[in-house]
């Protein structure tokens, strides 16, 4: 009889983790350019406008400039508390009339999260904190926090 190949177990969460972790750290550069070149074609794009540009066989990049926020109208807005203080009869007589409609209240649904940074980019995090918290703790104390936490090598993780 042949054997059954096992399939391959599932990494973990720890070990899905770190390789993501190592990924970031090997190829720092690489994301730390595309971030740049995102940064700088999104300024591009507050000076031209929205654009989009496509190469045959790789894909194409957009972009659309920032935008503050903007009133486009006006809309009236039920106080909750004074509709909580009416008696029950004049609201009826208000859902009646159309002038107020109940509708249920949804959170909208969440697909998730993940921050994921790199050893070296939470040194720095670190040293710049300690950095600042110096800082605010006057003349002497920046001495001394100079002396033996920021000057005095790397923290570990």
């Amino acid at each position: 009889m042949p054997v059954a190949s096992k399939k391959p177990k599932p990494k973990g969460r720890n070990e899905l983790c770190r390789e993501l972790l190592e990924i970031q750290l090997e190829h720092r550069t690489v994301f730390e350019r595309i971030d740049a070149i995102k940064t700088e074609l999104k300024s591009l794009a507050l000076s031209d406008g929205k654009f989009r540009e496509t190469f045959v066989g790789l894909g194409y990049v957009s972009a659309s400039p920032a935008t503050p926020e903007q009133i486009t109208g006006e809309a009236p807005e039920l106080v909750v508390a004074a509709w909580q203080d009416l008696k029950q009869s004049r609201r009826d007589t208000l859902l009646e009339q159309g002038l107020v409609q109940i509708k249920p209240t949804i959170k909208g649904a969440y697909h998730g999260r993940l921050d994921a940074e790199s050893r070296e980019h939470l040194l720095g995090d670190r040293l710049d904190r300690r950095h600042h918290r110096a800082r605010r703790m006057g003349p002497q104390a920046r001495e001394c926090c100079a002396e033996s936490r920021i000057g005095h090598g790397k923290p570990q993780l």
